[in-house]
């Protein structure tokens, strides 16, 4: 089985749970959404690789280096909220890069991801994500999709990830996640995080990617 995403959203002590991977079912229409927020992060003709998963809905690309486009200056009534990396500084396995990591502020969305970490095995060259998830809403969670976006140390898209979660929270819950991300995150790199979409028992939404996405663009 493979485990998807770990969030870390309080600074309460929180129990670790694994999330075993969503089925194929469970994401119509993932792989077609996941390639249209690769063209809008890297720019038209300026994606590089692309990979997508239905069996556990989970999309990864790279854009071109020499290649990237100017972000648009689109304002928005939710700023980003910028917060610097927190990594766990006792465990030796894991290097304390320079890197920075940014929630895109979704205030009509009644989901709450925080205490947000990465922690990056520079021997194996692999980075993991921590963080909280908290259900707001007003009911039980059925799945969430979220996507995050990666930026060189000149603000230039260099990749993102989208993933898909079903974790069942219910109304108030609070779960801490980890997840093993298919990026390597390098030092001077920037990393926005926001949700996309996200369905519970009586309600589902769809954001709006490309608005989405400009925001993660800004700095």
């Amino acid at each position: 089985m493979k485990t998807t995403l770990c969030v870390v959203f309080t600074h309460l002590a929180l129990t670790l749970i694994g999330v075993n991977a969503a089925q194929g079912s469970d994401c119509p229409g993932f792989c077609m959404q996941g390639r249209s927020d690769a063209v809008s992060v890297c720019g038209a003709a300026c994606v590089a690789s692309f990979s997508c998963s239905l069996n556990t809905c989970t999309c990864s690309f790279a854009c071109k280096p020499t290649c990237t486009a100017a972000s648009s200056a689109v304002l928005l009534h939710d700023p980003i909220n910028i917060q610097l990396a927190s990594v766990a500084a006792l465990d030796t396995k894991y290097s304390s890069p320079d890197f920075h990591l940014d929630l895109v502020a979704q205030p009509d969305v009644p989901l709450t991801i925080s205490g947000v970490e990465i922690r990056n095995d520079s021997g194996r060259q692999l980075s993991e994500l921590k963080y909280s998830l908290r259900n707001e809403a007003g009911s039980k969670l059925r799945a969430i999709h979220i996507l995050l976006t990666f930026f060189n140390d000149r603000n230039e898209p260099s990749g993102g990830e989208r993933l898909s979660l079903s974790p069942a929270l219910n109304q108030g819950e609070n779960h801490q996640f980890v997840v093993s991300l298919s990026h390597y995150v390098e030092s001077g790199q920037r990393v926005a995080i926001a949700i996309t979409d996200f369905e519970t028992e009586t309600q589902t939404w769809h954001g709006d990617h490309k608005v989405i996405i400009d925001a993660m663009k800004r700095r």
